[in-house]
C-alpha cells in the first residue's frame, strides 16, 4: 500500500515541477506522459510482484499485459495504456532525432512542428495535437482512477455532514442518543461512548499527525456506511477495533479512505460476521485481498491454491524458519478470508465453502510436511529400510531377494478433514503414518538415527510448526488423539503396526472414526496401502444387533456427557442432531461393507447417504431426509461460525436471532432424524 502512496508522491512533486516551470507539453513528464505509464506498470509490480511472477519483469509493456492477463486493470484501460506508450515512444524518438538530444517538449516553431506530425503521418498539426491530448487523457484518466490523484488530503470539513460534525467538533459525548438514532444507528447509546472512549483516548492523542489527519478523514465514512447496515453496532464495534490495530501503520487507513468500495464490503461483512471481523483485526495484512471484489467473486480453487502455496515459500526458500512459518500463515489467511467473504456474499454454497476448506487445509499439510521433510533430510539424511523384493513375495522363494527402500511417509485426515466437511475453526484430526519395515531402518546421515525416531521427530516438526503461535497466528488446532492407543500411543505409527491394532485392539469407535478417514499427504503406494487396510477392517463381518447396540449406547453416553439443555438445540451432539445422523451413517457402513465394498470408497456423510439409499438399506425417503437435515445443520453450523458462537440455537426464539419460520424448520429436520433413529437404531434389524 505504501508503493501507491510513494509513487502519487513522487507523481505530485514532479506534477509541480512541471507546473512551475510550464512543461504541461512534455510528452514524459506532463500529465498523461510516458512517467504515468510507467508509474502504472511499478505499482502493479511493488504490490503484487510479490505474489504474480509474471509482473516480475522489466520491459513496461509486459508489465501491462500480465497486468491485464491477472485482470488487475480492465482490458480496455491496459489496451489503451499500450497504444498511449507506443505512440508517446514514437513522438520522443522523433523528437530526439529531430534535435539529437534528450528533449521530450513539444516543439513551438512552425517548421520543427510540421516535420514532427510529417514523421508521425499527419496531414497538420492539430490532427496530430488532437490524438496526442486523446492518449495522454486516456493516460491521465487511468492514473488518477488508480492512484487517487485528485482526492482532497484535508481531513473531512463538510459542515453540513453531521457524521462528520459528530466526530471532527472533539465534543461526541455532547451528542444525544435520539440524534445518532436518528441517522440509522443501532444502540445510540453504546455508538456514542465508543466514539467518546477514541476521541479522548491516550490512543487517539499518541498518533503522528498524518496519522491523525487519516484517522479524521476515515471516521465520518466509516460511520456512514456504518448507519446504512442492520447489524451496525457490530460492525462499529469491528471497525473501530480496525482501526486502533492498523493506526499505527497509517497506510491501511489511507487504502481505506481511497478505496470505498472495500470499506463498504468490510462494513457489510463486519456487520455480518464476528468472526470476520476478529480475523482481519487478528491478520490485517488480509485487508489486500478485499480491495478487489473480483477476489470474492471468483473465490480460489486448488489449483490457484496449490500455486500461491508454492510461491509463498519460494520467496522463503533461504529464510529461517519462523519466516517460513509467518509465509505460509498469511497464504492460508489470504484464502481463508476470501472462503469466508464469498460464503457471506452468497457467492458459493454450503458444499463450496466446506470443498475450499478442506482443499486449503490438505495443500497446508503437504507444503508443512514438504518443508519439514526437506529439513529433517539436510540434518540425518534420507530414511532407508532393506525389504523383500515383490518379486520374491510374489514367487514364495525360500531364497529371497531384497531391495532397498524409502518408506513413505503419510498423514491421515479423521473426522471434518476426512469427511471433507472442514469449517473455518475447526481443528484438524490427523493420524501420522509411515511404511519403515524390514531390516536396516535407519537414515543415511550425517546423523543416523533409526527410522522410528525419525519419523517421530518428522511428526513432531510438523505439528509445531502447524500449531505454534507466531506473530502471524497459528495454522491450525492439531488433534491427534485418533491415533492407535490414543494419547498414551505413539504419534506416529507404521503401517503394520496400524493395520494389527485395528485387527486385534481397536474399539468399534474407532472403527467408526475410520469410516471418515483418508491419505491426505503420501505417495500412492502409502495411499493404496492405508486404502486396503480401511477396506479390510470396515469390510469385516459384523452382528448387526451387537453392532446396532454398541453404537447406539456410544451415542447415548456422548449425548448425556455433551448435550444441550432443555431450552437448546446443540446442532451437534443432542438428539436429533448432526452426530445421530453420523453414527447411523457409520452403523450402515460397518454392518453392510462386508457384502458392499463400494461402501468404502466415499469417505462424506452426503455422498455416503446416498449411496446407502441407492443400495436400499434404508428407504429414499429415509436417506433424502437425512441429507436434508445434514445440509441445513451444517449450512446453521457455518452461520454461527460466522458470529463466532457455538452450534447452539434457543428453540424458545428468546434470543431473537432466528425467525419462526427457521425455528420450525430447524424443529421439523429434528423431528425427522428423531424419527428414523428410532426406527434404524432402536428397533432390532434385520439382517
Amino acid at each position: 500500500y505504501s508503493a501507491f502512496e510513494s509513487l502519487r508522491d513522487l507523481k505530485r512533486r514532479i506534477a509541480a515541477q512541471v507546473q512551475q516551470k510550464g512543461m504541461q507539453d512534455n510528452i514524459k513528464l506532463g500529465p498523461g506522459g510516458i512517467r504515468e505509464i510507467e508509474f502504472t506498470g511499478q505499482a502493479f509490480q511493488l504490490v503484487r510482484g510479490g505474489r504474480e511472477p509474471t509482473l516480475r519483469q522489466g520491459p513496461i509493456l509486459d508489465v501491462l499485459d500480465a497486468v491485464k492477463q491477472l485482470g488487475l486493470l480492465p482490458a480496455g484501460d491496459v489496451d489503451g495504456l499500450t497504444a498511449a506508450y507506443d505512440y508517446l515512444r514514437r513522438v520522443e524518438n522523433y523528437l530526439q532525432m529531430m534535435r539529437d538530444e534528450q528533449v521530450h517538449a513539444l516543439p513551438e516553431n512552425q517548421e520543427d512542428q510540421a516535420r514532427l506530425r510529417f514523421a508521425m503521418g499527419y496531414r497538420s498539426w492539430e490532427e496530430f495535437t488532437r490524438d496526442l491530448a486523446s492518449h495522454r487523457a486516456h493516460v491521465q484518466s487511468v492514473f488518477q482512477s488508480l492512484f487517487h490523484t485528485d482526492t482532497d488530503e484535508n481531513p473531512a470539513d463538510e459542515l453540513d455532514d453531521p457524521l462528520a460534525t459528530l466526530w471532527l467538533s472533539g465534543a461526541v459525548e455532547d451528542f444525544h442518543a435520539d440524534e445518532l438514532e436518528t441517522l440509522g444507528f443501532e444502540r445510540p447509546g453504546d455508538v456514542r461512548v465508543a466514539l467518546a472512549e477514541l476521541a479522548n483516548s491516550a490512543f487517539y492523542r499518541g498518533l503522528t499527525q498524518q496519522a491523525q489527519q487519516r484517522l479524521d478523514r476515515l471516521v465520518p465514512m466509516l460511520l456512514h456506511e456504518v448507519s446504512r447496515h442492520s447489524g451496525s453496532w457490530r460492525a462499529l464495534q469491528g471497525l473501530l477495533r480496525l482501526v486502533r490495530g492498523v493506526a499505527g501503520r497509517s497506510v491501511y487507513l489511507q487504502v481505506l479512505i481511497e478505496t470505498p468500495a472495500a470499506l463498504e464490503l468490510i462494513t457489510r461483512l463486519f456487520s455480518r460476521s464476528t468472526f470476520i471481523a476478529d480475523f482481519v483485526c487478528q491478520h490485517p495484512i488480509v485487508i489486500d485481498e478485499l480491495l478487489d471484489y473480483r477476489n470474492i467473486e471468483n473465490p480460489p480453487d486448488r489449483e490457484t491454491m496449490v500455486r500461491d502455496a508454492a510461491f509463498a515459500l519460494e520467496r522463503v526458500v533461504a529464510e529461517e524458519l519462523d519466516v517460513q512459518m509467518d509465509a505460509l500463515r498469511q497464504f492460508q489467511q489470504a484464502n481463508m478470508i476470501r472462503v469466508a467473504a464469498a460464503e457471506l456474499e452468497g457467492q458459493i454454497d454450503l458444499m463450496s465453502v466446506s470443498d475450499r476448506l478442506t482443499w486449503l487445509a490438505e495443500i497446508t499439510l503437504q507444503a508443512v510436511s514438504d518443508l519439514v521433510w526437506d529439513q529433517m533430510i539436510d540434518r540425518y539424511g534420507r530414511p532407508e529400510c532393506v525389504v523383500e523384493s515383490a518379486e520374491s513375495v510374489a514367487e514364495e522363494s525360500a531364497d529371497a531377494k531384497t531391495v532397498v527402500r524409502t518408506p513413505g511417509f503419510s498423514i491421515v485426515a479423521y473426522g471434518k478433514l476426512g469427511g471433507l466437511e472442514l469449517s473455518y475453526a475447526s481443528d484438524l484430526d490427523i493420524v501420522f503414518l509411515h511404511e519403515s519395515e524390514g531390516t536396516e531402518q535407519r537414515t543415511q546421515g550425517p546423523k543416523v538415527v533409526e527410522n522410528q525416531v525419525f519419523f517421530a521427530r518428522l511428526a513432531q516438526k510438523i505439528v509445531h510448526f502447524i500449531s505454534t503461535f507466531t506473530p502471524a497466528g497459528v495454522l491450525y488446532d492439531i488433534d491427534t488423539r485418533l491415533r492407535p492407543n490414543g494419547q498414551s500411543g505413539m504419534l506416529v505409527s507404521s503401517l503394520s503396526a496400524f493395520e494389527l491394532y485395528h485387527q486385534q485392539e481397536a474399539w468399534t469407535w474407532e472403527h467408526q472414526a475410520l469410516v471418515r478417514a483418508r491419505v491426505v499427504v503420501g505417495n500412492d503406494r502409502i495411499k493404496w496401502r492405508f486404502a486396503a487396510i480401511r477396506s479390510a477392517v470396515l469390510c469385516r463381518d459384523r452382528q448387526a444387533d451387537a453392532l446396532r447396540q454398541e453404537v447406539a449406547a456410544m451415542r447415548q453416553r456422548m449425548r448425556a456427557e455433551l448435550g444441550g439443555s432443555g431450552d437448546t438445540f446443540d446442532l451437534k451432539q443432542d438428539l436429533g442432531g448432526i452426530a445421530d445422523i453420523e453414527f447411523m451413517v457409520q452403523y450402515m457402513v460397518l454392518w453392510k461393507s462386508s457384502a458392499h465394498i463400494e461402501l468404502t470408497t466415499e469417505t462424506d456423510n452426503v455422498r455416503l447417504l446416498q449411496r446407502i439409499g441407492k443400495l436400499g438399506f434404508i428407504t429414499r425417503q429415509m436417506a433424502d431426509d437425512l441429507c436434508g437435515a445434514y445440509l441445513e445443520f451444517r449450512r446453521y453450523t457455518h452461520r454461527l461460525a460466522l458470529l463466532d458462537q457455538k452450534a447452539v440455537i434457543s428453540v424458545s426464539g428468546a434470543s431473537g436471532e432466528w425467525s419462526t419460520d427457521e425455528l420450525a424448520d430447524l424443529a421439523e429436520h429434528r423431528s425427522r432424524v428423531q424419527l428414523h433413529w428410532h426406527a434404524l437404531m432402536e428397533s432390532a434389524p434385520d439382517d
